[in-house]
């Protein structure tokens, strides 16, 4: 008799931990849902019943930081975002999302280079931090960097056309005309049809005074409907 006892209160245990599983799966589930509806107050009440149940979990707090952007509550935001990392001092993420809020929306550019550069610390092959810090580092003018952070994602990813576009802007703010030509000739390589590489390519060569290769290529641009080159054609090419 006693026997059976035992075996049903564990079983009984063994009931409410997994139903407390369940509804704790379901709350973040939910949450998840209502973050990519950008149902933000909702997001909001379903991750603050899982952080009562569970409020030793980072991802717990990066889920409400989201939720709290999109409610614009900022502050709360990157309090979540430091509750996440106190928890998993390693969470890249955490340090990710704090660097797109002071970009995005604080207008602080060195704190976000910094929370972009704690990102890549963790993770070195971080693309949309290393995508978003260069990004920043030009802003502030800080073209060498900005060509440190495109020459990593081109190591990532050598055949992505925008990345070699990107990378010739900081060879054309260094003043290496030749590799800004370099980049631009292997992202038409990439994406031959795409007219604002055609465009950037012209516009290269009117800076180096090269008018006659400068209209081939805004002629290119006109030919794959890039209306925006027409002017550009009419002001250096006629």
């Amino acid at each position: 008799m006693k026997k059976n006892i035992l075996i049903l209160s564990i079983a009984i245990l063994f009931y409410f931990v997994s139903s407390a599983q369940k509804s704790q799966q379901y709350l973040i589930k939910m949450a998840k849902n209502k973050v990519e509806a950008k149902e933000w107050a909702e997001a909001l009440n379903f991750i603050n019943e899982a952080i009562q149940k569970d409020a030793t979990e980072p991802n717990h707090y990066v889920i409400r930081s989201i939720a709290k952007s999109g409610l614009n509550n900022y502050k709360g935001a990157l309090k979540d975002l430091d509750k996440a990392i106190k928890l998993d001092p390693n969470y890249s993420l955490a340090y990710y999302n704090k660097g797109v809020i002071y970009s995005d929306y604080k207008n602080n550019i060195k704190k976000a280079i910094k929370e972009f550069s704690k990102a890549i610390e963790i993770l070195p092959t971080y693309e949309d931090a290393l995508i978003n810090r260069g990004k920043c580092r030009y802003q502030i003018a800080d073209y060498e960097g900005y060509l440190d952070d495109f020459n990593s994602l081109i190591v990532l990813q050598p055949e992505n056309a925008l990345l070699y576009m990107e990378r010739s802007r900081a060879y054309f703010k260094l003043q290496l005309y030749a590799e800004a030509i370099y980049d631009n000739k292997k992202a038409i390589s990439l994406e031959p049809e795409n007219p604002n590489f055609h465009e950037a390519m012209g516009l290269v060569y009117i800076w180096i005074k090269e008018n006659e290769n400068a209209c081939h290529h805004f002629q290119q641009a006109i030919d794959l409907n890039s209306g925006n080159t027409i002017k550009l054609f009419e002001r250096y090419c006629k």
